[in-house]
Parts: C-alpha cells; sequence; structure tokens
C-alpha cells in the first residue's frame, strides 16, 4: 500500500514539475466530482478558469496552504456546477505542499481522497500549460 502511494506521489511530483506546452490546443475543463465506492475514495478535478469562467455561480475549485510554527497543512476543495462538494486536506506530505504552491490562476487542479480516510488527501496533482482556459 505504501509503495502505491509513493509511486502515486512520485507521478504528480513529476506532473507538478511538468510544464508541456500545446500550441493552439485549448480545453475547457468544468469542475467534476467522482465518488469511487468500491475503491473506498474520492476524487475531484478541473480548472479554475473553466471554473471561474463557467455560466453558474457554484461550481469552483481550489487549494490552500496554511501554517504555523509546528506545521503547514494543504487542503483543497472542489464544488460542481451541481452543488457536489468534496475537500481533503495533508499535514505530512511535503510534495502535496509544493503541488499547491505551484498553482495559477489558470492551473488545473485534481485531488483524490485516502481510501479509509476522506478527509485526508492522498494525491493532489496540479498542471499548468497554455492549453488550459485563461481567466476573464
Amino acid at each position: 500500500m505504501k509503495k502505491r502511494w509513493s509511486l502515486l506521489l512520485s507521478i504528480a511530483a513529476v506532473a507538478a514539475a511538468s510544464t508541456t506546452v500545446f500550441a493552439g490546443s485549448r480545453r475547457s475543463d468544468p469542475v467534476e466530482v467522482y465518488d469511487i465506492p468500491e475503491a473506498g475514495y474520492s476524487w475531484a478535478r478541473g480548472s479554475m478558469a473553466a471554473a471561474r469562467n463557467s455560466d453558474d455561480d457554484v461550481q469552483g475549485i481550489g487549494c490552500e496552504l496554511y501554517g504555523n510554527s509546528d506545521y503547514g497543512v494543504a487542503s483543497c476543495w472542489a464544488r460542481t456546477a451541481t452543488g457536489k462538494y468534496l475537500t481533503c486536506y495533508t499535514r505530512v506530505s511535503e510534495e502535496m505542499k509544493l503541488a499547491v504552491a505551484s498553482i495559477t490562476p489558470s492551473s488545473y487542479i485534481e485531488f483524490q481522497t485516502i481510501v479509509g480516510d476522506p478527509s485526508h488527501c492522498g494525491l493532489i496533482l496540479v498542471r499548468s500549460s497554455s492549453e488550459y482556459e485563461l481567466p476573464r
């Protein structure tokens, strides 16, 4: 189980560090939240700009970093146009905190909860690319 999470975290770190360019390609990723009961976790995805530029006033996605002198926390949240909501946090993963710190106004965000502990993040992925919609 630890190897699986280590692999997922490594993939997320590489994805967060990469900046692939898709010249002329454009995409819009509205916020989506999925429950995977047979696997025991939930995940959410979407781009910040697509949520901001949407016609509804409900959907949104984002993450934040906060801390004190003892520890730091990264947390993410997502709400779909229909109001489905997911949130998670992590206090221990420096890699996830780095991913959150790399978010820009046009970033694509994906996060997943930990199996058996739906309040904790098991994965935070951030993509920055020219193909993602820009904020208006």
